[in-house]
């Protein structure tokens, strides 16, 4: 990294950063401009770019395994011109003077994550889908990216490569704070802020995937259940949701990672098969529910419970599952990111931003063992 950058970056009073975050198959990708002060940030501006039904299929062919290289070739063209298309609208809406971003972070599209067989220094990979350098030179901005190979490089499994930004977003607390990203996987992050480290970081299960699938079953117009109404409509089959939420991978230890194809099985189940649509999707949705809140029981070690279980991602619009998971965690506050003045699909940009912006000032954060998190690059940088 040119050190004359980081120099010169330390040296801003008001750093304005575009995040952009490429989410699955039935999200898009997310755009958010902020101010990063002294001890806070300021969120200008925000948007989504969806994918339109070829980019949403392709994706996922491709966590299925089931893509020409000639369609990966063209996702990825279509996912950077996405990221473009997404930066453009979000900066076009704000005031003149704040239109040039000091920085772009940049998550690309993950459509791989995992062992490659190999016993050695790769034998933990990732295939990632967005072109960091055609997005610098047509924005004339220094972009940051590839944080999961940079991440993985340093073989700490079970570790948010956004841990530093995470604690920044929760700093408000003083005890244990758990964030539950709902997307179409759930993900847990447990956070101490005394002490200022990460305890336990892991996918739980499944976030919407399965809802969505009941949803598109069902033909419901937008192809997943807005807002929850229609599970809200159906009844919930316990005998059917204890089948599910004890099937072998729910009872594996943590840290470990989902994929969406891994829960497809679930759906085969006899017990699921035989309900109605509606008491189907009522099911799948308290299963998404019911199974972090039986990995947080079986996970969470510490003494007392935690502050607040702040919730995010696509799911966190799901009002009936918003509400599962309040009759789950009965002795936690339960609150959305957006109490936070945090838009719902917003939290994982921010923290990338924010986790970006404390490197640049040679901040660190610390894992549970008191490793400092903190490799000598958290990330490739590309010029235009």
């Amino acid at each position: 990294m040119p050190l004359r950058f980081s120099q010169n970056y330390r040296k801003i009073k008001q750093r304005r950063v575009l995040a952009i975050s490429a989410g699955g198959e039935g999200s898009g990708i997310h755009c958010l401009y902020y101010i990063n002060h002294a001890d806070s940030w300021e969120i200008i501006a925000s948007t989504v770019i969806p994918y339109s039904g070829r980019v949403a299929s392709l994706i996922e062919g491709c966590g299925r395994r089931a893509l020409q290289v000639a369609d990966l070739a063209w996702l990825e063209s279509k996912i950077t011109l996405l990221c473009i298309e997404g930066a453009r609208t979000v900066l076009a809406g704000v005031p003149r003077a704040l239109r040039k971003p000091h920085l772009v972070a940049l998550n690309q599209l993950t459509i791989f994550k995992g062992v490659t067989g190999e016993n050695a220094p790769c034998k933990r990979w990732n295939l990632s889908l967005g072109d960091p350098q055609l997005l610098a030179d047509t924005l004339a901005l220094p972009v940051f990216s590839d944080f999961l190979r940079y991440h993985l490089l340093t073989e700490r499994v079970g570790m948010s490569p956004f841990l530093t930004g995470d604690l920044l977003v929760a700093r408000g607390f003083t005890g244990t704070v758990i964030l539950l990203n709902i997307g179409l996987l759930s993900h847990m992050t447990v956070l101490d802020l005394p002490r200022g480290r990460c305890l336990l970081d892991s996918d739980t299960g499944p976030g919407t995937c399965l809802i969505n699938h009941c949803a598109r079953e069902m033909h419901l117009p937008e192809g997943f259940d807005r807002d929850g109404d229609r599970a809200a409509t159906g009844s919930v089959d316990v005998s059917a949701l204890d089948a599910l939420a004890t099937s072998p991978w729910f009872l594996t230890a943590a840290p470990k990672e989902a994929s969406i194809e891994l829960f497809d099985p679930l759906l085969q189940k006899s017990g699921i098969m035989t309900l109605s649509p509606t008491d189907k999707l009522a099911t799948l949705t308290a299963l998404t529910a019911r199974t972090a809140y039986d990995f947080f029981r079986a996970e969470f070690k510490q003494e007392g419970l935690p502050e607040a279980i702040i919730i995010s991602g696509g799911g966190a619009n799901n009002s009936a599952l918003t509400r599962c998971f309040a009759s789950y965690f009965t002795h936690v506050q339960v609150m959305t990111c957006e109490e936070l003045g945090i838009p719902f699909e917003m939290l994982t940009p921010l923290a990338m931003g924010l986790t970006v912006d404390a490197f640049l000032r040679g901040n660190t954060s610390m894992w549970e063992d008191g490793t400092v998190f903190g490799a000598p690059r958290i990330a490739r940088l590309s010029l235009p």
